[in-house]
């Protein structure tokens, strides 16, 4: 419901996003353009460098709808052989299923995920800032230059984004998590002939590659928060901790010699569902679950922390007492310590070793224990 309620908030402040009412006239006979544009969405929300790839593929060979034709973006060689690059590089890991860990294909997900955006983003505001000279000064340049409607077009874009994907890579957990052989590889191999056919579709008919665009939102949608669940549960315990170590970034658990970092939910309380990622915060001697929220109020509330205890596995750490139950990942493993000191947990410091091997034990991450904690969203 508040998802229809965002696009219900969205609609009428993109029908009246005009600079002035005497460009609505003109902005009415830019529909066509605007087909072009939404109906590359799709494919870049199911493989994102494979869809800019094609694409500029395409329009150098003049094979293109007005959108492209009309988007520099398209042009630059550098742009086609980078995305061309990521594609091979992202695509290989994915189809020899069977030799690579899933964690570190799913790791390859989320990046792509997170590379759409800003190529959706570059995507449709480069012919607005390319149109209005070679440099803008500030931001504030930026947004004149682009202009109330473009930017309403991307918010609607990446919204757009963010469901589908969100879903697809709900998808390819579950597909993963199957006992059936190669259906991953099979998976992968489908995601790329729906994305060349689909951006085919956009070139000769956008208006049919559109109402497609609108039938899987729609379909995304209804799945989205449950999707939605489970993916911010696999990218709080394997991501998270992957990214954490080939980038050798250090987290952190106290702000001001307080507690603030990140947990998994281990079981439903008044405010918050199971397995929700929620920041846990000390505030004069308290503790609370906090979780925010787009356009809505901030989720606070109280909880008790006496009388803790530690369990730990290969991929997490299970802190609780008769009425709480959270997770922490393996991105905190090196500060374990200090926190069961902070909570008063009677524990020896932990055997780091599991996580400090983390890479060598990534197959045990997604053995049947674990592949059915992580089902059970």
């Amino acid at each position: 419901m508040k998802k229809i309620t965002l696009l219900i908030f969205l609609a009428p402040l993109f029908i009246f996003a005009q600079d002035s009412l005497q460009f609505i006239e003109s902005d009415i006979s830019r529909n066509q353009m605007l087909l072009d544009q939404f109906s590359i969405l799709t494919p870049i929300a199911i493989n994102p460098y494979l869809a800019i790839f094609i694409t500029a593929i395409f329009s150098k060979l003049h094979i293109h709808n007005e959108f492209v034709a009309s988007n520099p973006f398209f042009d630059s060689w550098v742009i086609t052989a980078i995305t061309g690059i990521l594609f091979v590089a992202t695509a290989i890991p994915k189809l020899i299923g069977d030799k690579l860990t899933g964690p570190i294909r799913t790791t390859i997900n989320f990046l792509d995920n997170k590379a759409a955006y800003i190529i959706t983003i570059i995507l449709f505001a480069t012919p607005k800032l390319m149109s209005t000279g070679p440099v803008l000064d500030d931001l504030e340049s930026s947004y004149n230059a682009m202009g109330m409607g473009t930017i309403m077009i991307i918010f609607s874009s990446l919204y757009f984004l963010m469901v589908v994907m969100t879903v697809r890579l709900f998808l390819e957990i579950l597909i993963f998590l199957s006992p059936i052989p190669f259906i991953d590889t099979v998976f992968e191999i489908s995601k790329v002939f729906f994305t060349v056919s689909f951006i085919g579709l956009s070139v000769y008919s956008p208006k049919i590659a559109l109402v497609f665009s609108a039938l899987i939102f729609l379909f995304a949608l209804i799945f989205f928060r449950k999707a939605k669940r489970l993916i911010s549960k696999i990218e709080y315990l394997v991501v998270d901790p992957i990214l954490a170590k080939i980038f050798k970034s250090k987290a952190e658990i106290f702000q001001q010699n307080c507690l603030s970092f990140r947990v998994l939910l281990g079981q439903k309380t008044n405010k918050h569902r199971k397995n929700s990622v929620v920041f846990l915060k000390e505030e004069n001697g308290k503790f609370y679950y906090e979780r925010k929220r787009f356009l809505f109020q901030l989720i606070k509330e109280e909880v008790n922390l006496d009388n803790c205890k530690l369990e730990k596995n290969s991929y997490q750490f299970t802190i609780e007492n008769e009425s709480n139950k959270f997770i922490v990942s393996l991105t905190y493993s090196s500060k374990i310590s200090e926190l069961c000191k902070h909570l008063n947990i009677p524990i020896e410091t932990p055997n780091e070793s599991k996580a400090n091997n983390f890479f060598n034990k990534l197959r045990s991450v997604f053995d049947k224990k674990t592949k059915e904690a992580i089902s059970s969203v």
